[in-house]
């Protein structure tokens, strides 16, 4: 039996707005495979935030620490990622995530982590799924 792969839910930009999305969208990839190891993080509200500025950043940091091949995953978009910027340890990251072969996927507002990202060390990330909009609808 195979077993699953590892998603990191990254919450770098506006809080959930429904359980039960988070929660189909934790189901579906579930059903497909995958173990979303961090469900906690779905929690979280601040202002407008999934977290507060240290939480979100401390979330970015751990990309890559995970199993081989942890694929990290944006839970949703809206705004906030922007105000994390001059704070993220790009450098890291990309070392984290090259040496564990992690994937980096997301879309919207985690555009701004991804294209910075990309100019500050050349790290390939995905534009693709998010948790809510993508698995979690019904």
């Amino acid at each position: 039996m195979r077993q699953p792969i590892e998603v990191r839910l990254i919450a770098s930009s506006g809080y959930l707005h429904d359980v039960a999305i988070a929660a189909r969208g934790c189901a579906w990839l579930k059903h497909h495979g995958y173990h979303v190891k961090n469900p906690d993080i779905l929690a979280r509200h601040y202002l407008r935030f999934g977290g507060t500025d240290a939480e979100r950043l401390a979330d970015l940091h751990a990309i890559g620490t995970g199993a081989p091949g942890e694929l990290t995953l944006a839970v949703r978009g809206g705004y906030g990622l922007a105000r994390l910027l001059g704070k993220i340890d790009f450098a890291r990251i990309a070392e984290q995530a090259r040496a564990s072969g992690t994937p980096i996927v997301g879309h919207s507002d985690f555009t701004a982590f991804q294209l910075a990202y990309l100019a500050a060390t050349g790290g390939v990330t995905f534009a693709g799924p998010m948790l809510l909009a993508d698995f979690g609808e019904e």
